[in-house]
């Protein structure tokens, strides 16, 4: 990030269970959402609390990445739309070139380049260049890929953001607290 944080760390598809809270999405119990915030952590078995807000409007607090903006967040749902469709290679490899390309759109500073800009990735070790390939492809594909509609953010001023599908068939809420807790997947 910005050539001044560096750090190993596995990617993908955060799976979450909701405890309590007011927000009526996401209206599962068990659910699934990527990060959005890079410079936010979140932990296994931690509890949260999150407001819903417009993924436009995301990630929270406001600094240079954020919000990201109409334009990301239409881009994030078109990435969406090109990695749930996506049937290629291991459920593993699909859900981390999703959140590359997604973590590049963030911050890439729109470039679509993962090994130069804000966001990079290392390459160096077959695995991490199978995700990069795979994620160049769904930056590429986003472009001719209609947006998966009602996608929505999470955001915490202490956590990481995430992003969220919500069932098509889902009213808007008013924002309003969400408590969850990140789990690992067996």
């Amino acid at each position: 990030l910005d050539g001044s944080a560096f750090t190993t760390t596995p990617t993908g598809v955060f799976n979450w269970s909701r405890d309590s809270g007011s927000i009526t999405r996401p209206l599962e119990t068990d659910f699934a959402a990527f990060c959005i915030e890079l410079t936010q952590n979140v932990t296994v078995t931690s509890s949260y609390t999150y407001d819903e807000a417009p993924l436009a409007d995301a990630p929270v607090p406001a600094s240079v990445y954020a919000p990201m903006g109409a334009a990301d967040a239409a881009k994030i749902a078109r990435i969406y739309t090109v990695w749930a469709n996506d049937t290629l290679g291991s459920a593993d490899l699909r859900a981390a070139a999703a959140k590359a390309a997604i973590g590049e759109t963030g911050v890439g500073g729109g470039d679509d380049d993962l090994t130069a800009g804000n966001f990079l990735l290392d390459t160096s070790d077959g695995p991490s260049n199978d995700v990069a390939i795979k994620a160049n492809a769904y930056l590429i594909d986003q472009a001719a890929a209609s947006p998966r509609s009602g996608l929505f953010a999470l955001t915490s001023d202490t956590a990481q953001d995430m992003v969220v599908p919500a069932p098509a068939s889902a009213a808007l809420a008013a924002t309003a607290g969400l408590v969850a807790t990140r789990r690992r997947r067996a």
